[in-house]
């Protein structure tokens, strides 16, 4: 909104902007995505056409449609957990893992209506590139698994599109990318919650801190093994938590532990 112009002393300028959160590194103007009065949303993915996000409840309950631009969500599932994994489809089908009856199911569901459009019970013959295990991580190879680093706790392993990299993260040290191809590990660093760009070349993850029960501060990274990892964000008073990026890689979506989604703009 134009309001004209405004001076004000430099000291509560410095002030409003800190209060403001907006803040970016390496990218460009953050903006909120405005929901309906009450609506609390996290974990925010883009369609395939960037024009809307699939965004999760508290506690990664349900699943709803949210236009980019903000507006009304339209819920397509409320059952629980179904946040968690949730992933869009290249035909903009959602699709989320789920237990019932104490077996696995991976859920596919109508964009448009949250129709279900195929359900069944995950076997053994589903099995992905990455798994981890037992605080471990394991790599596909063939019709085999092997293990792909030691020394720490490991947890959510997040193939690239193209199935050559596997994101994990480890408890103590952060953020690993493994190389499929070239049998190579990658230690990107402190982080979690790393999300692939859809050309498989950039991870977009949380730096978070925390005060032993609870997260105080967080800012995003990209990481790529050309340029490192490069900083994102710089919000002291707000706390970017788990982005992803865009099909076209031009924009982050992110929450901000509150139930406030955004987007901001990235340099590729």
């Amino acid at each position: 909104m134009d309001r004209g112009v405004v001076v004000v002393p430099l000291a509560v300028a410095v002030v409003c902007w800190l209060h403001s959160g907006v803040g970016v590194h390496s990218g460009g103007h953050v903006r909120p995505v405005p929901a309906q009065a009450g609506a609390w949303f996290q974990a925010p993915r883009f369609s395939p056409q960037g024009d809307e996000l699939i965004v999760s409840g508290p506690g990664y309950r349900g699943l709803w449609r949210l236009p980019v631009t903000g507006g009304r969500a339209i819920e397509l599932t409320d059952e629980a957990g179904a946040g968690i994994d949730a992933r869009v489809l290249s035909d903009g089908a959602v699709a989320y893992t789920t237990s019932r009856d104490g077996a696995r199911y991976r859920v596919v569901l109508d964009p448009v209506t949250g129709a279900t459009k195929a359900s069944r019970a995950l076997m053994d013959k589903d099995a992905a590139v990455a798994v981890d295990n037992e605080g471990q991580i394991f790599v596909r190879t063939g019709e085999r698994y092997r293990q792909v680093a030691t020394g720490d706790q490991y947890f959510g392993a997040v193939s690239s599109p193209d199935s050559q990299w596997v994101a994990f993260v480890g408890l103590v040290t952060g953020v690993w990318v493994y190389d499929r191809v070239a049998n190579r590990l990658h230690h990107v660093g402190r982080g979690t919650a790393p999300s692939w760009s859809a050309d498989s070349r950039r991870l977009v993850y949380e730096r978070t801190l925390d005060d032993g029960h609870k997260v105080v501060a967080s800012e995003l990274y990209t990481w790529s093994r050309d340029q490192g990892s490069r900083a994102i964000t710089n919000t002291p008073r707000r706390i970017e938590r788990r982005p992803s990026f865009s099909p076209d890689g031009t924009r982050v979506a992110f929450d901000d532990d509150r139930g406030q989604v955004f987007v901001a703009e990235v340099r590729r």
